[in-house]
């Protein structure tokens, strides 16, 4: 088996084994990842501070909609920086707060506590789902 992995199952005590990715999969993640990280945190950036007629709608709930755009940021940051989530943690929280301080600039628009704390709770369970599954990968 080519890329096999072998280790010991900490329950049972059997040996199991599993196919690691290819090499070429992990690269390609390893430079996109980055790119769709940034890319989606500039995306919400113009969306939230931007004039509102740019902000998507998706007939949900706008709550959901700032939950779910920092859990994915969180997630992609924490993605593709294994090693890095003090920095990832910082930065999603530090982009809420800045996001929602900038509203106050833009006319017609306003930051307010609760988006911020809406938005810090999603980039805070993207970047522990990303944990957890860089750990479960052996990344981090």
């Amino acid at each position: 088996m080519p890329d096999a992995i072998k280790r010991r199952s900490p329950i049972s005590g059997t040996i199991l084994t599993t196919t690691a990715l290819p090499a070429r999969l992990i690269r390609a993640a390893t430079f996109f990842l980055p790119i769709a990280a940034w890319g989606l945190l500039a995306a919400v950036f113009v969306a939230t501070v931007g004039p509102i007629q740019l902000r998507p709608i998706s007939g949900h709930s706008v709550g959901l909609e700032r939950f779910l755009a920092f859990a994915i940021i969180g997630g992609l940051f924490g993605l593709a920086y294994p090693k890095r989530w003090p920095l990832v943690l910082a930065l999603v929280l530090g982009s809420a707060a800045a996001f929602e301080l900038m509203q106050h600039l833009s006319p017609g628009r306003h930051g307010r506590l609760a988006d911020f704390a809406v938005k810090a709770a999603g980039g805070i369970a993207g970047l522990a789902t990303a944990v957890l599954v860089n750990r479960r990968a052996g990344r981090g």
